[in-house]
């Protein structure tokens, strides 16, 4: 999962015009919860 957001990261850096049309496959219930750890403990 991580290498595929990564792909789309580097995507968008490098083409800011470019339209992601569906990228609604890559979530999960596991990528979400990362998130969201991920964020709670930026957020301290």
């Amino acid at each position: 999962m991580e290498t595929k957001l990564a792909r789309i990261s580097q995507l968008s850096s490098e083409n800011p015009d470019m339209v992601f049309t569906s990228i609604g496959h890559l979530i999960n219930k596991e990528m979400l919860k990362d998130c969201h750890r991920k964020y709670l403990l930026l957020r301290r």
